[in-house]
């Protein structure tokens, strides 16, 4: 793992919003959540990160996404003082990182949380709660055709504990799911802090 660079919570926030919009999963629900909130497209398209009100928003969005991966409030008791970056991940390191503390993903790692161990089962065509892993094969085909997914967001308490995914499980399960598509390396938007003990889904 290689640190780029720091970056800003202001950041983050739109670098998790832009995900969403693009996401097939969850375009629909982060479009809705704009629109009560009478969000302009242009916050998302065109950010400008020295004003304070745009941020505030982008902030207001996120609180607002319910979270389809967890069926709750995905930010419920995130740590406020997280250190935010930039890294490249190697392949080595995609094998070490975790799902969200969550059944879907329990499940679907044979309750290790580890991302290499969903991908492995979805190979093995194990399907979980009875939901299609159509989704991910799809996501595959996208990827083998030369499509670039969106930055995965992952957050630990220090450089020396696990990796957990925030954003981007789909995307870190298919980069596994066949290896000569694993990427050499990916980047990735990384944020320390201790407290996220405390968080629900670590």
């Amino acid at each position: 793992m290689k640190i780029l660079k720091n970056i800003t919570e202001n950041e983050m926030t739109f670098i998790f919003l832009k995900a969403k919009m693009e996401s097939f999963r969850f375009a629909k629900e982060m479009q809705q959540i704009m629109k009560d909130c009478n969000a302009d497209q242009k916050i998302i398209d065109n950010p400008n990160f020295d004003d304070q009100d745009e941020n505030e928003l982008r902030q207001k969005l996120l609180q607002s996404f319910g979270g389809s991966d967890d069926e709750g409030n995905l930010f419920e008791n995130f740590p406020k003082d997280v250190s935010w970056k930039r890294a490249l991940l190697t392949k080595s390191d995609l094998k070490k990182v975790k799902y969200i503390d969550y059944d879907y993903w329990n499940e679907l790692s044979n309750g290790t949380r580890l991302v290499s161990e969903g991908s492995s089962s979805i190979r093995k065509g194990v399907e979980i709660f009875r939901q299609s892993n159509q989704h991910f094969w799809n996501a595959l085909d996208a990827l083998k055709k030369g499509q670039k997914f969106p930055e995965p967001i992952l957050v630990a308490r220090n450089p020396d504990a696990d990796f957990v995914v925030v954003d981007g499980h789909l995307r870190l399960t298919v980069y596994l799911l066949d290896p000569k598509y694993t990427p050499d390396e990916i980047e990735v938007v990384l944020g320390y802090s201790e407290n996220f003990q405390n968080w629900d889904l670590y």
